[in-house]
């Protein structure tokens, strides 16, 4: 190798510029021998890919490399000639590097699936009136909300009067309709496919037209409660995810120092066998040592004593949890399309991602006059195999990075995340009312209403060079 260098201390090393910017060397410090040089970059191989890697797009080769992510010099990387596909190394899976971005593709939360919008026109104020309507969400019926105005009443004071009927604003909200022709209402949380129920009038309102702004196909579809599978082809449908320990469940744990954190006070205070979805706390565990049930010492002794081994099988197995999930469900960007290609529309007629999270994946990029892989169209939300392999790299906390948090470091600060506190989507649905998220506030893979408004980290998968 031609580049040696010899310094006589860690400072000559850290303040010489007589290194080559791209690639490799060995360098001696008076301490150490330092084999990774500055902004080493090498073939695009599942060989030279190690976590937190960089994934880059060499202009003058003309195909992807990987920058190792410990040699990473901002002042000397050559931009003018490699572009940057803000995604870091976290796995490999049928026959592709797996790649996990840096940065969310959209700064803000977003809900997984649009609520119901309804469009009230022909609503007559120069004269007295009253409508009475029914709604219906989160789990329940809310009738008979009566709606009175007197003549010359404007639209703005209809809705006021709507808005405080006592409705939960979380979940029922009226607005005057951009173009002022009438009223507009939303519905989030809905939990029933019946449009109807969601919102009706059920008395009065003579001459008033509702019209309900969601449809597919031609067909009234509630976002937020359909299994995609149903109404758009070559989704998978929804299934459970496996644990360590046999058991296939909607949920299971994730990230381990928390998921054990949690559960190990949390759990469930009596005996329970591994057929139950809630795990024992520590104590409980700890108890069933003096037990004289045979089952209950028989689960001790299977994990010899140790919590934490217990706590261990009820983490989701990542290994096998693609072959739950389905095949499909291995390629996040195919899965996600499906759902960010989805519009609908609000009941000021503006046309809006019916699948919020999928469709901020699905249109972020890091776009080039080059193809480079990691263009918009490449990305999607991780799928629940993904998802889980992804945070078991990453430490509890800004106290407890790992490397792959070192990596995320290196390249954007801004971006890291941690087990405990962040939450994410995935493009994998359990239910109708369902889909598979990261709770960083149990450390646990789970389904959550797709109301819920979290972070959206999108995923790349890219094919190795032959």
């Amino acid at each position: 190798m031609a580049n040696l260098f010899l310094y006589k201390n860690k400072a000559g090393y850290n303040s010489a510029t007589d290194r080559p910017a791209q690639q490799s060397s060995v360098s001696y410090d008076g301490q150490e021998t330092i084999v990774d040089g500055k902004n080493v970059i090498l073939p695009f191989k599942p060989a030279n890919a190690q976590m937190g890697d960089m994934v880059v797009y060499d202009t003058i080769d003309n195909c992807r490399k990987i920058l190792k992510w410990k040699t990473y010099h901002a002042g000397t990387f050559d931009s003018s000639r490699y572009i940057m596909g803000k995604a870091l190394y976290f796995g490999a899976q049928n026959g592709k590097g797996i790649w996990a971005g840096i940065e969310n593709a959209v700064s803000a939360s977003k809900m997984w699936a649009e609520k119901c919008y309804f469009r009230l026109t022909g609503i007559n104020v120069s004269a007295a009136g009253s409508f009475t309507f029914k709604t219906y969400y989160s789990w329940a019926s809310h009738p008979d909300n009566v709606v009175s105005w007197d003549a010359g009443a404007t639209l703005a004071s209809i809705v006021a009067t709507i808005n405080g009927l006592g409705l939960s604003a979380s979940y029922f909200k009226a607005a005057v309709l951009a173009d002022g022709t009438g009223i507009g209402i939303w519905v989030n949380y809905p939990t029933t496919d019946n449009v109807s129920a969601i919102f009706s009038i059920t008395a009065g309102g003579e001459g008033i037209n509702v019209e309900y702004m969601n449809k597919y196909n031609g067909q009234d579809v509630v976002w937020q409660y359909v299994t995609t599978s149903t109404i758009i082809p070559g989704r998978t449908p929804a299934k459970n995810v496996l644990r360590r320990n046999g058991l296939s469940t909607y949920w299971g744990g994730g990230h381990f120092a928390k998921f054990v954190d949690y559960y190990g006070t949390n759990g469930k205070a009596e005996y329970a066998p591994e057929t139950s979805n809630d795990p024992m706390n520590r104590a409980t565990f700890n108890a069933l040592a003096e037990s004289l049930v045979e089952a209950e010492k028989a689960l001790y002794d299977k994990y010899n004593g140790s919590y934490e081994e217990y706590i261990e099988g009820a983490m989701v197995l990542c290994d096998t949890a693609r072959d739950i999930m389905g095949v499909s469900y291995d390629d996040a960007s195919y899965q996600t399309a499906l759902l960010g290609q989805v519009m609908t529309k609000d009941y000021d007629n503006n046309v809006i991602p019916a699948f919020p999270a999928a469709y901020y994946a699905h249109i972020y990029g890091v776009n080039a006059a080059v193809p480079t892989g990691f263009e918009t169209g490449k990305w999607g939300l991780p799928t629940t195999y993904q998802m889980v392999k992804l945070i078991e790299l990453v430490g509890l906390n800004a106290n407890n990075k790992t490397d792959f948090n070192r990596a995320i470091d290196k390249f954007n600060a801004a971006g890291n995340f941690y087990g405990s506190g962040y939450y994410f989507w995935t493009c994998a649905e359990y239910s109708a009312g369902g889909s598979f998220n990261y709770g960083g506030d149990y450390g646990f893979l789970y389904i959550d209403p797709k109301y819920g408004t979290y972070s959206v980290r999108p995923v790349l998968a890219l094919e190795w060079d032959a």
